[in-house]
């Protein structure tokens, strides 16, 4: 009987850190989804550089909350995230403010989609 006690247990134990990921991974992909959805709405094409701190801190932030994501993500899908995201400031050098918004969109949109897919659904086990 002790035996039934610790495999149960043990299994509450697994439910509850699957639980706890899935949690933790929506929280920081909707938090740096909003992030960036903040800067794309505060964006003024008129003078680009002044965003120029605010994309950095949002890369340093995708970069901090993304430290264990390999985790639980492909870790490809990651990186191209990044590398999407380390123009942000050359294009903002440069003064291409639509190529700007079109890169943190694909960004927005890759977090958004890679958030749907890890959520345990039937239809993505199926």
């Amino acid at each position: 009987m002790r035996r039934i006690y610790i495999s149960a247990a043990l299994l509450l134990v697994v439910v509850g850190i699957c639980v706890g990921a899935v949690i933790f991974l929506s929280y920081q992909t909707e938090t740096m989804i909003r992030e960036m959805d903040e800067l794309s709405a505060e964006f003024d094409p008129e003078k680009p550089m002044a965003y120029y701190t605010q994309t950095e801190e949002v890369i340093r932030s995708f970069q901090k909350r993304t430290k264990i994501f390999p985790l639980f993500i492909r870790q490809n899908t990651l990186m191209e995230i990044e590398a999407e995201l380390e123009i942000l400031p050359a294009l903002l050098e440069k003064g291409e403010p639509k190529d700007f918004v079109a890169s943190l969109s694909r960004c927005q949109t890759r977090l958004e989609t890679q958030l749907r897919l890890e959520m345990p659904l039937l239809q993505n086990i199926f």
